[in-house]
């Protein structure tokens, strides 16, 4: 994260995909949208980095709400992923991911991992019982239709979390956007990304169909909140035309995949007139 030391601001919220923990600090989001503003001499604003490891909407807005908002100041909500894997994945759409998190790792095998690890590699038996017990297909992804029941159930708490967020946001006289991100499924894979998928460390089994049941409910979401006068852009398909490796995993992106996002939410300021781009 950079800073002009202005009084114009630029808050980032969202999820661990707008925090940035796999990269150094130069190479975040933030930072590289603050890095542009300069280069480019758009204008005078400080860019903050409020990411925070498995918050849904809901839970950006209760953050937002302690924080000092002020009319200068510009709210980029960055997010759709989270909001999924809670909604659909895990099936509890007012609930924490890292609350779910830890109910999983919340038995014996969890508490003594790195041990249990290092005789799995050792033994077939041990091995196939850590993989039991950290990696599970949850009861409902079992069922296509409580699958799309969920996605669309999804799709209605973000809308109107996020229509709640404009309004909140409106009535401190500031600016809010809002960004719909793009993620590991949605676009077609390619061949290096399924060692991605094919380790249930980075990817849980269940996550795809979960994922892709939620972006094709998300995909009305930017044109319904266009339609209410909300600033909103989707970029799902941010990554289509690039054929280089882009995540870490199924949501967090790499130096490449950050920049390419920062690219996009600096035209996105462009087009919303709040930066000039006198490059």
């Amino acid at each position: 994260m950079g800073a002009t030391g202005t009084d114009r601001r630029i808050l980032l919220v969202g999820s661990s995909t707008i925090y940035n923990a796999e990269v150094p600090d130069d190479f975040t989001i933030a930072s590289y949208l603050q890095k542009l503003i300069v280069a480019r001499k758009a204008g005078e604003f400080s860019v903050f980095n409020l990411g925070a490891s498995g918050v849904n909407v809901s839970q950006q807005l209760e953050r937002l709400r302690t924080l000092a908002i002020s009319p200068s100041d510009i709210v980029v909500f960055y997010d759709g992923t989270a909001d999924a894997m809670q909604g659909v994945f895990y099936a509890n759409f007012d609930g924490w991911i890292v609350g779910e998190n830890r109910k999983r790792l919340d038995n014996i095998i969890s508490r003594n991992r790195v041990a249990i690890e290092a005789i799995a590699r050792r033994s077939r038996f041990f091995n196939w019982l850590f993989t039991r017990t950290t990696n599970y297909l949850p009861e409902h992804l079992k069922h296509p239709e409580q699958i799309k029941t969920l996605a669309e159930g999804s799709r209605e708490k973000l809308l109107f979390g996020l229509i709640e967020a404009d309004d909140y946001v409106r009535s401190k006289q500031a600016t809010f956007i809002h960004v719909m991100q793009p993620d590991l499924f949605t676009r077609l894979l390619r061949s290096f990304e399924l060692p991605l998928v094919e380790n249930h460390f980075l990817t849980m089994e269940g996550v795809e169909p979960a994922l892709r049941a939620a972006h094709e409910e998300f995909a009305s979401i930017t044109p319904l909140l266009v339609a209410r006068s909300v600033k909103a852009y989707d970029a799902m398909n941010l990554f289509n035309t690039f054929d280089v490796p882009i995540f870490f995993d199924f949501a967090h992106t790499n130096e490449i995949g950050n920049k390419l996002i920062a690219d996009f939410l600096f035209k996105v300021l462009i087009e919303e007139r709040i930066v000039s781009d006198k490059h």
